[in-house]
This record gives C-alpha cells, sequence and structure tokens, in this order.
C-alpha cells in the first residue's frame, strides 16, 4: 500500500526518506493496511497539534 510519506511492505511501515536519508521502517502492520495507516496519520495529526499549541504557548509567553 502505498501514500505520500510511507509505504508498507512485507507487513512493515515504512517512512519514505529525504534529503538524504534512507527510508526507515516505523512500525508493523497489526490488522489491516488501511488502519495501520490510519493509526500513523491520527499519531502524526496529534504530534502536529502538539507542536501548534507549543508555539503558541511560546509566543504568548511574555518571559522569553
Amino acid at each position: 500500500m502505498e501514500h505520500p510519506y510511507g509505504y508498507i511492505k512485507d507487513r512493515k511501515v515504512y517512512l519514505k526518506g529525504f534529503l538524504d536519508q534512507e527510508d526507515r521502517i516505523i512500525g508493523e502492520v497489526k490488522s489491516d493496511e488501511a488502519s495501520t495507516i490510519k493509526y500513523f496519520e491520527d499519531r502524526f495529526q496529534t504530534v502536529k497539534d502538539k507542536v501548534t499549541q507549543l508555539k503558541k504557548d511560546i509566543e504568548a509567553n511574555e518571559n522569553k
């Protein structure tokens, strides 16, 4: 199964490499490929939201 940022091969989830980095294994398929990709998309969104919130907290903090 292909995805813009990764793929599944031999029941392992790979993140595509960038900037001279090689592809790397980030997980494995537990049940089916679609739910596995959805799991990693959700995790990415959670981390993205946390970074956005942290950025807002830093910008709002008066004691930088």
